[in-house]
């Protein structure tokens, strides 16, 4: 069985899109310090202003469940394409009026205001991206390859936090502190939302999935697909938020947050943390493909939960590295997490099993947003324990109590869903 030339369009239209949506919503906290002093009030204390501004982050993350349970019913209801489409669009729209929005110095309370809404919509609209992007790849394409598609659309999503680490690693670079203030910040956002629009045209002529079609000519669309989740697929629904939890906390914690927290927690330099994530990324990105690729040959449950007991095992040296400043290790230990990283982010192939056609963006949807929503409080959550109780050891705390509790309720039985 070979590729067809739509399963290759299916690829390039989900992971390109997927990974534009993804280094716009990302880009936010490379820039986290720039923005607590750019959209605050100078009276303000640094700590108070950079903990805003990580709530800011947070609430990005909060917002997603909503837009992901809105536009998954839409999914489910009326066409995976429809949500498609409209996401990217909502994501151009915000990241460009974050690069273009004035200084607290300019408009007052109405700036961090002004940033929040359109934080906010950021994550309504990539509340909507993920679940739709998982669904209409894997309904696309043929049993074969939907392993290796749902693994190229997630390298695809972590390249596009690549090419935020990237840009961010160039502007901070290129650029003095006084020009990164005064217009520098501005680059990566207008740059992102330009990038964003490319993808609403690429997404232009997208074709609805087969199963979708095959649900509305039966005429089994579910009326509420969320009532239908709540009753029929509790257990599911609670494996798949620590699955997802899992995922989402391995992200923000190897990938995302990273730089931003060895900078202001160890004093760490930026240039040299950002190389380190970038390389952290890439391997990251390949690894996710690979392991794509072996779910279509091995139980993709095991290569989950196997990622997640080493990631368990590997976190404590790269965490012991950090604190005793031995580059070395450090660096070491975040390649072998970047490879762990796209076992783990095989989840997806378990929730599409969790949950029948007719409810399966809203059970991804509400799987993966709640769970995303709770790990987008790490920065916020590690900067508070961090300053107010001195325990610098907090980000190793939390994925190390996220992977038990995932390895825990992966021995609870699944409920098989009917077809």
């Amino acid at each position: 069985m070979k590729l067809r030339r739509q399963d290759i369009q299916v690829f390039a239209v989900s992971s390109i899109g997927g990974a534009l949506e993804f280094y716009d919503f990302i880009i936010f906290v490379f820039f986290a310090h720039v923005f607590s002093r750019h959209f605050f009030n100078a009276e303000v204390s640094g700590f108070v202003k950079l903990l805003s501004t990580y709530v800011i982050f947070a609430i990005g993350y909060f917002i997603r469940p909503v837009g992901g349970m809105i536009l998954a019913h839409f999914g489910d209801r009326y066409g995976r394409k429809k949500i498609f489409y409209f996401s990217i669009l909502m994501m151009g729209i915000s990241t460009l009026a974050i690069g273009l929005l004035p200084a607290y110095s300019h408009i007052g309370v109405a700036a961090p205001l002004l940033l929040l809404f359109f934080r906010m919509c950021q994550g309504f609209a990539l509340g909507g991206e993920l679940p739709g992007a998982v669904a209409f790849v894997y309904e696309h394409l043929d049993g074969k390859f939907k392993g290796l598609g749902v693994g190229l659309l997630y390298s695809a999503l972590l390249f596009g936090i690549l090419l935020g680490s990237l840009v961010s690693a160039f502007v901070f670079r290129v650029f003095s502190n006084a020009q990164m203030l005064a217009f520098a910040w501005r680059i990566p956002f207008i740059f992102g939302g330009v990038l964003a629009f490319i993808g609403v045209y690429l997404r232009r002529n997208m074709q609805e999935t087969p199963i979708f079609m095959e649900l509305e000519r039966c005429r089994k669309l579910e009326k509420i697909p969320l009532l239908t989740l709540v009753l029929k697929y509790k257990m599911n629904l609670l494996k798949g938020v620590t699955n997802s939890l899992l995922a989402g906390t391995e992200t923000m914690v190897f990938l995302i947050f990273m730089p931003a927290y060895l900078k202001s927690v160890y004093k760490y330099t930026s240039g040299s943390v950002f190389i380190v994530n970038s390389f952290c990324l890439v391997v990251a990105v390949l690894a996710t493909v690979v392991f794509g690729y072996l779910t279509c040959k091995f139980k993709k449950e095991k290569l989950f939960y196997l990622s997640t007991l080493f990631t368990l095992i590997i976190s404590i040296p790269v965490f012991y590295c950090i604190a005793h400043g031995e580059f070395v290790g450090y660096t070491l230990g975040m390649l072998i997490a970047g490879v762990l990283t796209g076992g783990i982010l095989t989840y997806p192939l378990l929730l599409v099993d969790y949950f029948s056609p007719g409810v399966r963006i809203s059970g991804i949807s509400c799987c993966v947003n709640i769970a995303f929503a709770l790990a987008g409080t790490i920065p916020a959550l590690t900067t508070l324990l961090n300053e107010a109780l001195g325990i610098k050891h907090a980000l190793l705390l939390i994925l190390v109590a996220v992977s038990m509790v995932t390895l825990l309720v992966g021995m609870l039985p699944t409920i098989k869903p009917a077809d």
